[in-house]
Formats: C-alpha cells, structure tokens, sequence
C-alpha cells in the first residue's frame, strides 16, 4: 500500500490543491496516516484494546433545544465538525506537534484528510468552503492546515436534522466566526442559490465518498 501510494502522489493523483509541500513531503504525511491507522486496527484486533490513536467524540447535544423541537427532529453535529472543532480549539499546539513528528519547517502546510463512507452533506460542504476562505482553519495563506477530500461531490441537506458546526474553524476572530456562522445558516434559509451545493448535479442519499457516479450505497457489500 505504501508503494502504491508514493507512486500514485509522485504522479499527481489523489494530492491536494493549494498546498506548498514536494511530492515527498506529501508522501511521507500520507505514509504517517497510514501507520496511524494500521496502530488503529491493530489495537482493535487486541483483547482489550486501549485505542490511544482513536479519538471517539461523543454526539453533541444542546440541552436548551430538549422539548423544542418538533417530533422526528434530532440535533447532530457531523464527524467532520467534531474534527474540525477539535483542532481548531488547539490549532498552534497542534501544529507545533505535527510539524515536529514529520521533520517539517514552520510555515509548512499540514494536510488533513478528512473522509468518511459518505459524501459530504450540504451543511459540511458548506462549512469546510468557508473554512477554507481567508482567516479560516484551512486558510492555505495561514501557512498551517489544509483541507484534503477525496470528492468534490456534494450530499443532501438533512431536513429532519439540526445540524450543530465548527464555528470556531470559521475565522481566528471568534466574532468573526460567529458572524460566518451565521451567514451559513441564513443561507440555507435564504439564499439557497449561493450554497455550494446549488446548481450541482444531485448526489443519492449515503453515496460513497468517492468521485465516481456509480458509488451508491448497496446492501449486499
């Protein structure tokens, strides 16, 4: 697997845009994740596995919505934004630590492969452009971390979800953030035709987070 990686980023395939990192450099952070998920499963297939490279957040839940919402509405917040609320808490700290594991000089970019089973949901998307924009945690001009996806495809808008994001990977500026977050949530209520997911092609419910069209979920795999 090793091998098959290094070659495929040797030859441009699978890296990710906006980064200043050599081919090598970016070879040698995808070798270190994929150690850190071949520890993963090793500890997995232990008796009592310790999972020290494993982070589990638990569901989000804000008590002030209990009996609010309407009956079959349930609040959530994505994996993706426990990740990216995770790290943006701790962002200097983190990127210190990174950058030391991988030999890297300050300034360097940290890539952040964030995939799951699924394509992203249009809530996410939405949440991971705009982190990506000036000030935000993948800003590539903040010389820090840069968001990697392996689709540019875009899921549904949950409706029967209130959806909880990272604000704080928004802007460094926490009013900022807010202010981004906001902006988020009147677009979906009022400007659905400036969402990222406007005028793209639909993509089925639970489609594989791949680029492939004919990634739908199928119940005999």
């Amino acid at each position: 697997m090793k091998q098959n990686t290094v070659s495929e980023i040797a030859r441009g395939l699978g890296c990710p845009v906006d980064n200043n990192l050599s081919r090598q450099e970016l070879s040698e952070q995808a070798i270190a994740a994929l150690h850190i998920l071949q520890k993963v499963i090793r500890a997995a297939s232990q008796s009592n596995p310790s999972f020290e490279n494993l982070i589990i957040h638990p569901p989000f839940r804000d008590a002030s919505l209990d009996g609010i919402l309407p009956d079959g509405i349930n609040q959530t917040m994505h994996a993706e934004q426990n990740i990216q609320k995770a790290l943006a808490g701790d962002k200097e700290c983190q990127y210190q630590e990174l950058i030391a594991k991988l030999g890297l000089q300050e300034g360097k970019h940290v890539i952040v492969p964030i995939a799951g089973k699924y394509v992203p949901c249009a809530a996410c998307s939405e949440v991971e452009s705009e982190a990506k924009g000036p000030d935000g945690l993948f800003d590539p001009k903040s010389e820090k971390f840069v968001l990697h996806r392996s689709t540019q495809r875009i899921g549904m808008a949950f409706w029967d979800e209130v959806q909880h994001i990272a604000i704080e990977g928004l802007d460094a500026d926490q009013g900022k953030a807010l202010a981004k977050g906001i902006a988020i949530r009147d677009r979906f209520y009022e400007n659905p035709e400036k969402l990222q997911a406007s005028h793209r092609e639909m993509v089925e419910d639970y489609s594989f987070d791949t680029d492939s069209a004919s990634s739908e979920d199928d119940s005999i795999l």
